[in-house]
């Protein structure tokens, strides 16, 4: 993904919030990211299916341990 279009995505599931401190859901972020490749070729419905599963585990992973971390300062 380019720099361009993670700032378009980024700018687009922020739009209304606080830009000091934004809340974007791993869901959110997951559908945003399948959306910039839905178009490509081979992205079947079962493809993005498994591709959103993967990546709403990895994001969510990530957040607990953040959240985990952030928890032991």
């Amino acid at each position: 993904m380019s720099k361009k279009v993670a700032e378009k995505m980024f700018t687009e599931l922020t739009k209304g919030q606080d830009v000091q401190h934004p809340t974007i859901t791993a869901e959110q972020l997951a559908d945003a990211m399948l959306d910039s490749v839905s178009g490509m070729e081979g992205a079947t419905p079962e493809a993005l299916e498994q591709l959103r599963s993967g990546l709403l585990g990895i994001l969510q992973s990530a957040a607990e341990q953040e959240n985990a971390h952030e928890a032991d300062e």
